[in-house]
């Protein structure tokens, strides 16, 4: 004879169908069968329940409510009105954990024989499962468990349950069920619990990239509670950065400002790195960054210094290098700023911050022309992508900087495969948002092999907000209009067709200077001295290249000077003057025997 368990007596998704099958007079969809198994656990008298109201005709919504209701106060009656005093006050307390060992039952209750009772009402089939880790872990029906903690809110007076609440919240923390600790602190709305979670658990939070979590979290706190609190604004603008930079940015702000009049520079630094972080995610006002380097530059200014802690330190090393990568790259200090952001974030809670340096470590490559920098970069980040979690958001980092690098250095197929990648990546996730970045370096791929079939096909699959002019709104980043437009422009390049192309480059190099990114300006320009050129607009070509070479001295890019030679030698040979030609087609030739260029990207 065996021993009959919660699990066996628990319907299956299967079971659960046949039954639906049979007792529906029509029938139902397969998502509305799941999500009523899911309702119920698979148990069978709420899985009735909500099967006749179906039957009677009543949508999933009202069936929800009105059985739900049902089966709580079938609870009531047939259950729990019928227990004795000393059971029915161990429900009540020990309803409010999600999941609870026998130690943890002890503590909240204050008896010694709760593992006793927990076995009994096992025997029972009091709505309660065991599972079986390092020791039994039980839980309530989820039903049940609201029904509990209803009638413990009705019984108990408010201060003894919100200790009892309090309790549960320290015990769940103490087991690292901090998650379901802030859940309990939320449903009895606890703002001080709330409140001591979300700073406490922050750092950690954003070193994992579970940002979107933190914002959840944060959501829960009213307003006002947030405006008189430096560290909720700075965390309310740390994790809302993806989602709507500009509102995160001036959360980030005003908690700077407040760190700077308390005279806190640890936690001012702080702030300044997120705001660093929310600039390069608008790539907009990039020549806003050249203010924020300065700032920094009056509190810290030696890269080898030390830092308040080493949090502080990763956060602000990886925030002064790409800051610099992306604006400043030829400043004299980058190659020690990129150093120690690499020394600081090399512990396993600093991944987030990593990720974000190896990345720009290979973009500062590229730009430089420093293909051996990027290479090596490039293979530590793509190594340190695996070991993040799923639904990290830094793992975007990681393919953004494999579609760039096989793109601009010329390996087509790698390219092509990283993006696929990304993108499969970025459906499971749901994240689509990123698409157009990762489609943007398909394209120019496409190009680059003047396969202007595929690259229309790539085109075709970016955001209507981009594609269609009548859906074009603020809310586009610089960056996503130049995307588009110059993707564009640069197809109707080697279409031949260069009127248009001229409009559409133009447009490019407009949201290129908006965006105030010094490498994208220049190959803007480049761009646009291409387009003159076809046209026979000689003059016109060269101020643009001249303009184009500013921007490539100016952050020492060996990428962006070897393209501008070759459209040098290119006019020169045009207009019969060899030697003039010559000479620019040597430099960049050598060049590109220095940086090992394959790809000439501006056509």
């Amino acid at each position: 004879m065996g021993l009959l368990t919660g699990d066996d007596l628990r319907l299956t998704l299967e079971e659960s169908a046949e039954i639906a099958r049979l007792r529906a007079d029509r029938g139902l969809p397969q998502e509305t069968i799941e999500h009523v198994h899911a309702l119920v656990d698979g148990w069978a008298a709420g899985l009735m329940l909500m099967l006749e109201s179906l039957r009677r005709g009543i949508d999933l919504q009202a069936v929800e409510e009105t059985t739900r209701e049902g089966i709580l106060h079938y609870f009531g009656n047939e259950i729990f009105a019928k227990i004795s005093p000393e059971v029915q006050d161990f429900f009540l307390r020990t309803a409010f954990l999600p999941q609870l060992t026998v130690k943890m039952a002890e503590e909240l209750t204050g008896l010694p024989q709760a593992g006793f009772m927990l076995a009994g009402l096992m025997r029972n089939n009091y709505f309660i499962d065991q599972r079986y880790r390092q020791e039994p872990v039980y839980q309530y029906h989820p039903l049940f468990r609201t029904f509990l903690r209803r009638k413990a809110q009705a019984v108990f007076l408010p201060e003894p349950f919100k200790d009892l609440n309090r309790k549960a919240i320290h015990l769940l923390e103490t087991t690292g069920q901090i998650e379901e600790a802030f859940i309990l602190a939320r449903e009895a709305d606890d703002l001080e619990i709330m409140k001591r979670i979300i700073l406490q658990q922050a750092p950690t939070l954003q070193g994992q990239g579970r940002l979107d979590l933190l914002a959840e979290w944060l959501e829960g706190l009213p307003s006002d509670l947030i405006e008189q609190d430096a560290w909720l604004l700075f965390w309310q603008g740390a994790a809302g950065y993806v989602r709507d930079p500009l509102l995160s940015r001036d959360f980030l702000e005003r908690a700077f400002e407040l760190f700077k009049q308390k005279g806190e520079i640890a936690y001012m630094l702080l702030a300044w790195s997120s705001i660093i972080r929310v600039i390069i995610h608008c790539i907009k006002g990039y020549d806003q960054l050249d203010h924020w380097i300065d700032e920094l530059n009056t509190h810290i200014r030696d890269p080898l210094q030390e830092f308040p802690s080493p949090w502080i330190g990763a956060q602000v090393t990886t925030c002064m290098f790409s800051a610099l990568a992306q604006r400043q790259s030829g400043h004299p200090e980058i190659e020690q700023w990129s150093n120690r952001a690499l020394v600081l974030t090399e512990a396993p809670e600093f991944k987030s911050d990593r990720t974000m340096v190896l990345f720009h470590l290979i973009l500062y490559g590229v730009y430089a022309g420093r293909f051996d920098k990027a290479t090596l970069a490039l293979e530590l980040l793509s190594s340190l992508n695996q070991t993040l979690e799923i639904k990290s958001l830094v793992r975007i980092w990681g393919y953004f900087g494999e579609a760039m690098f096989f793109e601009i250095a010329g390996f087509p197929e790698k390219c092509e495969k990283a993006v696929s990648e990304g993108l499969e990546y970025f459906r499971t996730v749901g994240w689509h948002s990123m698409d157009d970045f990762l489609l943007f370096h398909a394209i120019q791929n496409s190009l680059n092999m003047n396969d202007t079939v595929k690259a229309r096909l790539f085109i075709n699959r970016l955001s209507p907000s981009m594609t269609n002019p009548e859906m074009e709104n603020r809310a586009m980043s610089s960056r996503d209009q130049y995307i588009y437009y110059y993707t564009v422009a640069r197809e109707e390049l080697i279409r031949g067709t260069y009127d248009q192309a001229a409009i559409h480059g133009e447009q490019a190099l407009r949201y290129a200077l908006e965006s105030g990114a010094p490498f994208i300006i220049g190959v803007a320009y480049l761009l646009k001295a291409a387009i003159m050129n076809h046209r026979g607009l000689d003059d016109k070509a060269r101020d643009y290249l001249y303009q184009g070479l500013a921007y490539s001295r100016q952050i020492k890019s060996l990428f962006l000077d070897f393209n501008a030679r070759l459209q040098q030698a290119h006019l020169a040979f045009k207009n019969q003057e060899k030697s003039q030609g010559l000479t620019f087609l040597r430099e960049a030739l050598t060049l590109g025997k220095e940086a090992k260029l394959l790809n000439t990207y501006i056509d």
